[in-house]
Order: structure tokens, then sequence, then C-alpha cells
């Protein structure tokens, strides 16, 4: 079914006639009538009725018109962007990563996309999770990688899973060396982003002792560091770098934490569709993988 057809069909349907149609889509009314019926063959429905005073549409008709008015702009925007992605190497794609973020969780990515898209010039920029969907929302940024908890407004924002796991306790190696469970830490203080919405404590299977509350993630890594007190984050790439910081899963979680590409609905940027189809073939290989693994 050719686009051009359905869009002869919606001018047929707007103007009540081959010959004004005809006109509005600078062609011919014969070409009107061949398409036309080229299109009732092909979905084996009449669409209109044919007599001395015109045509008349059928309810089939009015029922395709209607489906129409929906997608052919959809369909016109897509191969847009396709036509501007088969030229990849013109683009170029602004990527926001949270300064925290977790190194081994982010290079794969971004390693798999400049290999399959090369002609596509990134550009990264790291800042405080706060910021970047501020970023997002002004412009600033094409796409952001951010940690799953942290909410967005889903009426405007497209959020794809990257990764998954279970989160953590951040500990001090010196304050607790040696093995440890998630109990280890039932007398231990917490500390938490004052600036954060998302408690992670909650998976906690106990009430922390006490919570201190801090203005950034640094001033976490140096509670935590210290042995003043624990976190419970997901993967943080600031603390795993931290020699004096080690961690403990935590199983007992409910659910599980990672990263999330997100981008606004409005941006256009064909770009973001490859970015897209990327992940997508990075967790299909992941499931593949561990399909394998799990059969041997």
């Amino acid at each position: 079914m050719k686009l051009g057809t359905l869009q002869l069909f919606a001018h047929v349907m707007e103007q009540g006639s081959f010959s004004k149609a005809a006109i509005a889509a600078f062609t011919t009314q014969s070409n009107i009538s061949k398409q036309i019926s080229s299109l009732e063959e092909e979905i084996g429905v009449r669409l209109f009725e044919r007599n001395n005073q015109g045509v008349a549409p059928t309810p089939a008709a009015v029922c395709l018109s209607m489906g129409l008015k929906e997608q052919l702009p959809m369909m016109k925007r897509l191969l847009e962007q396709t036509r501007k992605a088969a030229e990849a190497e013109n683009l170029s794609l602004k990527i926001s990563i949270s300064d925290s973020m977790s190194i081994n969780h982010i290079t794969p990515l971004l390693t798999a996309f400049r290999g399959s898209c090369p002609g596509v010039e990134l550009k990264l920029i790291a800042q405080p999770q706060e910021n970047i969907l501020r970023s997002l929302a002004e412009g600033d940024a094409d796409v952001a990688l951010i940690y799953s908890v942290w909410p967005t407004d889903a009426a405007c924002v497209t959020r794809k899973a990257i990764t998954r796991t279970s989160p953590c306790i951040y500990y001090s190696n010196q304050e607790w060396p040696g093995a440890v469970t998630v109990d280890t830490f039932r007398d231990a203080a917490f500390v938490r982003l004052e600036s954060s919405s998302i408690d992670a404590m909650q998976d906690l299977p106990y009430a922390p002792r006490q919570v201190i509350f801090v203005d950034s993630l640094r001033s976490l890594q140096f509670y935590v560091a210290a042995g003043m007190a624990c976190a419970v984050l997901g993967k943080s790439q600031l603390l795993l770098d931290s020699a004096d910081i080690a961690t403990c899963e935590l199983l007992c979680a409910r659910s599980k934490v990672g990263t999330d590409a997100v981008w606004m609905t409005s941006n256009k940027n064909p770009a973001i569709y490859l970015f897209k189809k990327n992940i997508e073939a990075m967790l299909c290989g992941r499931t593949q993988r561990s399909a394998a693994g799990a059969s041997e």
C-alpha cells in the first residue's frame, strides 16, 4: 500500500470528487480513478459508489479516512526522519549524563552506538541529576541518561530502560571490614540526599537508626567513606571509584534500579531514533546471552 495512494484517497474524501481531488493534488482525474481502484482491489472493499452525479464514500471509506487523519501525519514524519537518518553523517546528538552515574553501564552503550552510527556526532554533558530534566526541556540536550527511580512527567517524556540491578548499601570497608550482610547495618546511621524525591532506604528490612540529610552526592561520599553513615543507592560511579567504600547488594529490595534513557516527545531529532534502536539491540543481545547461559 503506497503512501501516495493514501494521500490521493484523502484528497478525494476532502474534495468530494475525483476531478476536484485531481486539481488539489496536481494530477489527472484518470490517475485518481486508477489509484482508488487499485486501493479498493488491495484492501478488498469498495470505497466509493460511482454515479452520474460523482462519487459517494462508503462506510468503509469513512472508517479509513478517520484512521488516516491520525496516521498520515505520523507516517510523513517517520519518512522524513528516515530520510534524515540515511544522512547520518549530518546528525548530532547531545547526551546529558548524571555526574554520579556508573561508567560501566554507559560505556558499552556509547561504544555500540558509535560503532553502528559513526557519522553521528556525540556531545556528552555531565551534570547533577536534578538539572538534567531541565536541560531536556530547554533543548540543551536531546537525550538524558538518568537513574530509573528519578520521576519524570510521562506525558511529555519518553523513557527507555537501559540497565536494571538490585540497589546496594554503600559502606566504609574500614568501619565494617570482612564479610557483611544487610543485617550488619541495622544499627548504622544512613545518609540521604535532601534534594532527592526518592527514599531509597524504604527497601531496607528495618528502619534506620538515624537519617542524615546532605546537599550533594560529594558530601554523601565523605560520610560513607569516613564510616559515619551508610547509603542506599543504585550503581554510583562516584562511590564505586572510592577505595574506602564497599557495597552490599540489597537483595530484599522490592524492585531493581538502574539507568534509563529519556527524551522529550516533542524532540524530532532523528538521531534519537537511532539511539533508541541501539538500546533495543543491546538489550536484545543481553536477553539472548542470558537465555543461552541458562540452557547450558
